[in-house]
């Protein structure tokens, strides 16, 4: 087994005024951050 260091993972997202933004805003930051889109979202509420 293998540990990842979350602190050269982790991003943020600072613009989002609401939920929906912030998903919205998200799914941007991960395609900016990694290259691609995720392939599966899931969302807890």
């Amino acid at each position: 087994m293998f540990k990842i260091n979350v602190k050269l993972k982790a991003t943020t997202e600072e613009f989002a005024r609401d939920s929906f933004e912030n998903l919205l805003f998200s799914i941007c930051r991960f395609k900016e951050c990694i290259g691609r889109y995720s392939k599966q979202i899931i969302v807890v509420s």
